[in-house]
C-alpha cells in the first residue's frame, strides 16, 4: 500500500484555486482595510453599487420605454377623438336626414369672412321645407347647432 505524502510535505506544482483567491483577498484587504472597512463590507458595497447601477440603468430604460409609451398613448388618444368626431358626423347627418324627403347641404368652407367658417343647410318637414342654414367653426359644430335646432323645435311643437 502506497502512502500518500502529507499535504504540508507535498511539493507544489501549480497554484490551487484557494491560495489563488486567498492572495486575492489579502490583497484586497489591504487595499480596504485602510478605508476602515472590512473585506465582506467591501464586497458587500461593491455588490451594492453594482446592483444600484443595474437598477439605475433599468429606470432608466423604464423612463425612455414610459416616455415611448406615453407618446404612443397620445397619438392613439389624438386618433380615437378624431375617429369618433367622424362616428359623430355621420350619426348627426343620418339624424338630420332619417325622415323621408329630408337632406343635408354640407356648405364648403368659408375662411375669407367673418362669417361662421363652414356651413350645413338642412331641408325637412321641420324647416317647412326650406332650406334653413346653420353656420360653424367646423361642419360638426354646424351640424351640431342643426340637430340643436330641430330639437329645440320639436320641444316647442310638443308643449
Amino acid at each position: 500500500m502506497s502512502e500518500q505524502p502529507d499535504k504540508k510535505t507535498q511539493a507544489p506544482s501549480a497554484q490551487e484555486p484557494d491560495e489563488t483567491i486567498r492572495e486575492e483577498v489579502t490583497q484586497a484587504e489591504g487595499s480596504v482595510l485602510h478605508a476602515g472597512m472590512s473585506a465582506a463590507e467591501q464586497t458587500t458595497k461593491e455588490i451594492i453599487d453594482i446592483l444600484g447601477n443595474c437598477l439605475t440603468e433599468v429606470v432608466e430604460a423604464s423612463g425612455q420605454e414610459l416616455e415611448t409609451l406615453r407618446a404612443r398613448v397620445a397619438e392613439l388618444e389624438a386618433e380615437n377623438a378624431r375617429l369618433r368626431a367622424k362616428a359623430e358626423h355621420i350619426d348627426v347627418i343620418n339624424s338630420l336626414r332619417a325622415n323621408e324627403g329630408a337632406s343635408v347641404l354640407v356648405l364648403c368652407d368659408n375662411p375669407d369672412f367673418s362669417d361662421p367658417n363652414v356651413g350645413v343647410e338642412v331641408n325637412d318637414a321641420w324647416t317647412n321645407w326650406i332650406p334653413m342654414r346653420f353656420g360653424g367653426d367646423n361642419v360638426l359644430d354646424a351640424l351640431r347647432k342643426a340637430l340643436a335646432a330641430r330639437e329645440a323645435l320639436s320641444k316647442k311643437g310638443g308643449e
